[in-house]
């Protein structure tokens, strides 16, 4: 009977981890590799751009580093104006890789 209580405990809590890390994509519990729109400032320039991006990890939902935001994207990629951002997110089994892709000139 312990046995099983501390399974369903530790169940409980894996559960509740999971839906801690609300993004605003598709998340897969086991495997997720998604690309998706974030912001849209101007898509019709002719003009050649430039690609800024920026990272952040997360494990288990339990410990998240880095910095993925809009800013730090555009100061790699040395972008002054924003024509779009795209967020790509991969997580295989609890280990989430965001990664914030700025486009621009």
């Amino acid at each position: 009977m312990k046995k099983f209580s501390l399974l369903a405990a530790v169940s409980a809590f894996l559960i509740l981890a999971g839906t801690g890390c609300t993004t605003p994509q598709p998340i897969g519990f086991i495997y997720t590799d998604c690309k998706t729109p974030k912001l849209v400032t101007n898509l019709d320039s002719k003009k050649p751009l430039k690609v800024g991006r920026a990272m952040s990890e997360s494990y288990f939902c339990v410990v998240a580093v880095g910095d993925s935001s809009i800013e730090k994207a555009m100061k790699n990629g040395k972008i002054k104006k924003v024509h779009y951002v795209d967020r790509k997110m991969k997580n295989v089994l609890g280990i989430t890789k965001y990664e914030t892709i700025v486009y621009g000139e």
